[in-house]
């Protein structure tokens, strides 16, 4: 008896779509943000039994490793974001604990699979190599996330780091960073400001002299929340252009203010740029701490394999703190890398998840 096949059709793109759509009605939480939701989100933490660290309102490191505890006991995206299906996780939602397999139904989708347990559906269609619109009836799916390696169980293989530089270039601070970046043979990756180079072509050709990269960080530096759709492409095409006519490579782009959106991602296609951001988004030097050290030692101690540290060109705290910040990483083992060199393992065709 020859058993027919029913094709169960789920529309990966529209699925993208509706993911994006659902992030922007629901902001992320995120390392770095602050207020009232940041202080209720670490009081179920608390009351769940995870550990979050002082209820200060304030995301940071305890509070993200105790929101990837909840995420992994849940099934979800272990990101650390938190994102509509974590937000039903501190509410007590998903009821529904996966089990290991699940075979394909008539009417299933990844989207109702998904629903289903309370997974992350872009991150079931990863987990199972799924890269077509079908699936099959009988088809078996894994929906347990592969298991989460904290840092502290095991040392890593590599501890690579790479080093950024957003605004400049600017004519007092570039030039020393440039200084200590040679003696120490170290190559960094300068986000910088199109007309800002514009102004200083000789910076940007020994930026490039000496084996740095560039990033595109906008044109005039505005805030891409306060632009049109039109405004930000324009940012993001008249930076590139002058980018280009220094380097033909590689093409990263890091949106002022950190401010991602659909919007961005969208411009950022048309325009050929991958947006890359840093790691440490909560752990500012703008405006300018007061204690070097202090400051030194909260980074490295934030800092992991693959890290992608920033600091701002402009602010004198930049080129007096680099000496230090550089011999730290060096005692704890890190080696300093290009951006392309960090990202070249990386899959960068993928589309980005919206987080959970």
């Amino acid at each position: 008896m020859i058993q027919s096949r029913v094709f169960v059709t789920c529309a990966l793109v529209l699925l993208l779509g509706l993911i994006e759509v659902e992030a922007t009605a629901s902001p992320l939480v995120r390392r770095g943000s602050r207020g009232a939701e940041v202080t209720a989100i670490q009081t179920t933490l608390k009351d769940l039994g995870y550990h979050p660290g002082p209820i200060d309102g304030v995301f940071g490191p305890l509070t993200e490793r105790a929101v990837k505890a909840l995420q992994k006991d849940h099934g979800l995206l272990v990101d650390g974001l938190v994102g509509s299906n974590t937000r039903l996780a501190l509410q007590g939602s998903p009821s529904v604990t996966p089990p290991d397999m699940y075979t394909v139904q008539a009417g299933d989708t990844l989207v109702s699979i998904a629903k289903k347990y309370g997974l992350n559906p872009i991150q079931l269609a990863r987990n199972n190599s799924i890269r077509s619109e079908i699936l099959y009836i009988g088809q078996a799916l894994t929906l347990r996330p592969p298991p989460v390696k904290e840092a502290f169980m095991e040392p890593p293989p590599s501890k690579r780091v790479a080093l950024t530089f957003n605004d400049g270039p600017f004519p007092g601070s570039t030039p020393r960073i440039l200084d200590i970046l040679k003696e120490r043979e170290i190559k960094a990756t300068f986000f910088i400001v199109g007309s800002l180079l514009e102004a200083q072509p000789g910076l940007g050709a020994r930026i490039i002299k000496e084996g740095h990269e560039m990033g595109n960080h906008s044109y005039r530096h505005r805030s891409f929340s306060e632009l049109d759709p039109a405004e930000v492409w324009e940012e993001m095409r008249l930076a590139q252009r002058v980018i280009d006519s220094y380097q033909s490579g590689p093409r990263y782009f890091r949106p002022p203010y950190a401010h991602v959106s659909n919007m961005v991602r969208s411009a950022a296609r048309e325009v050929g740029v991958q947006i890359v951001l840093w790691t440490h988004l909560g752990i500012k030097d703008y405006p300018e701490p007061r204690d070097l050290e202090n400051w030194v030692n909260i980074l490295i101690a934030d800092s992991r394999d693959g890290s992608v540290l920033m600091l701002h060109d402009g602010p004198t705290f930049a080129y007096r703190v680099l000496p230090l910040l550089l011999d730290r990483l060096e005692a704890q083992g890190f080696s300093v890398v290009s951006l392309s060199t960090l990202l070249g393992s990386w899959d960068l065709t993928s589309p980005p998840t919206s987080g959970q």
